[in-house]
Parts: structure tokens; C-alpha cells; sequence
């Protein structure tokens, strides 16, 4: 009887670890998918930045014909650089603590193989 008992249980722990590898799996991949997105974003973010700093005296002069004196122009347009940095190391993180995330996760499901 206790046999009996003994290998249903284990049977029971082993589905149990099963159905968490499906679901370990499952969630790797829509991290894998979050990883593509958070680097489409850095790059694309990356790609603003760039435009910004090429920009940066176009800009200026725009904002001078719209009647700002030079160093109000100016500083509109280096405060939108600086954001614009800001957004990009944002991105960056993100990106990292996305691929963090997947190595916890594909850490997690070598221990329940």
C-alpha cells in the first residue's frame, strides 16, 4: 500500500514539473519576443537621438523665427538632446532587465529538467 502511495506521488511531482517546463517555456518565449521589442525600441530611440544632434542648429534657428531670442532657442533644443539621452538610457536598461529576466527564467527551467 505504501508503494502504492509512494509512486503516485512521485507520478503526481513528476506531471507537476511537466505542466511548470510547458510553462517556463511559454513564458521564455514571450520573453524572447519582449527582448526583440525592447531592442526595437533602443535602436529606434538611438535613431531620434541622432536626428536630434543632427538637427540641433536647424532647430535653433527654427525656434529664433518663431521669435525666441538665441539662448531661449537654444536651450529649448538642448534640454530636448538631454530627454532624448535620458529615453535612450531607459531603453538601454530596459533591454538589459529584459535579458536578466530571460536568464532567470531559462536558469529556472534547467533546474526543473
Amino acid at each position: 500500500m505504501r508503494t502504492r502511495f509512494f509512486l503516485l506521488a512521485v507520478l503526481f511531482a513528476l506531471a507537476a514539473c511537466g505542466r511548470d517546463a510547458q510553462r517556463l517555456q511559454a513564458e521564455i518565449t514571450d520573453q524572447e519576443k519582449k527582448i526583440v521589442q525592447a531592442r526595437t525600441v533602443l535602436q529606434f530611440e538611438q535613431k531620434r537621438l541622432e536626428a536630434l544632434k543632427d538637427s540641433l542648429e536647424i532647430n535653433i534657428r527654427q525656434n529664433i523665427a518663431l521669435s525666441l531670442d538665441s539662448t531661449a532657442a537654444a536651450s529649448i533644443e538642448n534640454e530636448r538632446l538631454v530627454l532624448q539621452g535620458t529615453i535612450v538610457e531607459t531603453a538601454k536598461r530596459n533591454l538589459d532587465s529584459q535579458r536578466e529576466f530571460l536568464a532567470l527564467l531559462k536558469k529556472r527551467l534547467q533546474t526543473l529538467k
